[in-house]
């Protein structure tokens, strides 16, 4: 195996080395990277404060918001929903995503190898997604079943048995909106370790075609096996990838607290001049979030970094995923109490803000205790599932070669 220098980042060692046998990239980032878990905490207050302002009127908030800020009937509104953009939000997850699976994979195939590794990701991965939305749909039918027996008058359940099985394995996404994104990530699984292993063979640049092939996926869906909206997605994860080794080193090798600035303001800022619709917008804020993902990989936030790693912000971050998932049983509840109840106008910027903070402050507490009870637990299970199923198949093995020798002796 070829040897690697450890890189020293900020007086800080970070003894994750990859070894290959042309190419070696010192991984840039410890077991957490808290400005990553920081960011993932803010962003995920954002999409629940963006659907404050999405759910109340449906479908009728999309011409503010795809509209170009010239044509737009409300420019306050059209501004904030560009600021707390859910959609941009997710979008910075899929990245935030590709870039700590990428690392994830390089730490398991040094224990797993090439062989064992694919099963072992995979399980892991169905292990950290389903628990706590599982408890999260189960929690959500249950409440608003219990609720319209209750009050039939006031809460109404608008999904059957059905929906609610096929969106618990995310087979459909049919009533919980916010799943969708989880089955995107669990559609990406095969394809991230495609990519993981197009970059052991031939280093970024192999990672740099896997991203053009990605890029021409959402014209040509086929090449993600039509699998929607994955196809266009995919290039997020892979630009992720990307963003942790040397190309995203030297991308933002003269980044710093004042630069990062800029790149939220103009992502924003750029998406509002245009229709969001148009084809560009998504690479435009992909390549942007990738650029800002990759500062925060590679050290170069100073200011912005102790923001992100601050008590508020690590909390954030720890229950980021059970708040994503648990918040929408608080929007839909807190929506019909506003509405219903008190009878103020749903379409109304004092009740969509009073909608994405009430369901915020709900999510917190409830969220907390998902990730310590369910979330955790859940973690830790996935990663004794495949020493166990190794274990098992040793056994047996040795049990099958045990048997065939007593049977051969006179």
């Amino acid at each position: 195996m070829a040897n690697c220098s450890i890189r020293l980042i900020r007086g800080e060692l970070r003894p994750r080395v990859l070894f290959r046998p042309k190419f070696c990239v010192a991984i840039q980032m410890s077991r957490r990277n808290e400005e990553i878990d920081g960011l993932r905490g803010w962003l995920s207050l954002s999409v629940c404060l963006y659907h404050g302002f999405l759910i109340p009127q449906g479908d009728g908030i999309f011409p503010i918001f795809f509209a170009p800020i010239t044509q737009t009937t409300s420019i306050h509104r059209k501004m904030i929903l560009q600021i707390i953009n859910g959609d941009l939000a997710v979008t910075v997850f899929f990245i935030m995503s590709g870039a700590v699976l990428f690392v994830s994979l390089s730490e398991l195939s040094n224990k797993r190898g090439m062989f064992g590794l694919p099963l072992d990701f995979m399980i892991r991965r169905l292990f950290r997604i389903f628990p706590a939305l599982i408890v999260a749909l189960c929690v959500f039918a249950g409440s608003y079943w219990l609720l319209q027996s209750a009050f039939p008058s006031v809460f109404h359940v608008y999904f059957t048995s059905g929906q609610l099985l096929s969106n618990l394995s995310l087979l459909r996404v049919s009533m919980y909106g916010v799943s969708w994104s989880l089955r995107v990530e669990l559609e990406a699984v095969p394809f991230i370790l495609l990519g993981f292993w197009l970059w052991r063979r031939a280093g970024d640049a192999g990672l740099a075609v896997y991203l053009a092939l990605a890029l021409l996926a959402r014209d040509a869906p086929w090449l993600t096996l039509n699998l929607a909206p994955l196809n266009d997605h995919l290039f997020l994860f892979v630009l992720g990838m990307l963003a942790v080794g040397p190309v995203g080193e030297a991308a933002t090798r003269k980044l710093r607290d004042r630069g990062l600035l800029a790149i939220p303001l103009i992502t924003i800022l750029g998406a509002s001049l245009v229709d969001y619709r148009a084809e560009m917008v998504r690479p435009f804020q992909g390549l942007l979030a990738a650029l800002f993902v990759a500062a925060l990989l590679h050290g170069r936030a100073a200011r912005i970094g102790d923001m992100l790693r601050s008590r508020s912000s690590q909390f954030l971050g720890r229950i980021s995923y059970a708040f994503y998932v648990i918040n929408p049983i608080f929007l839909e509840f807190n929506r019909t109490v506003i509405v219903k109840v008190f009878g103020l106008p749903p379409a109304n910027f004092g009740s969509e803000l009073l909608l994405g903070v009430s369901a915020t402050a709900c999510a917190v507490p409830l969220s907390a205790l998902c990730y310590r009870r369910v979330e955790l637990p859940g973690i830790r299970a996935g990663k004794l599932v495949f020493p166990l199923l190794r274990k098992i198949a040793r056994r047996d093995a040795n049990a099958t070669v045990e048997y065939g020798e007593r049977t051969q002796r006179p």
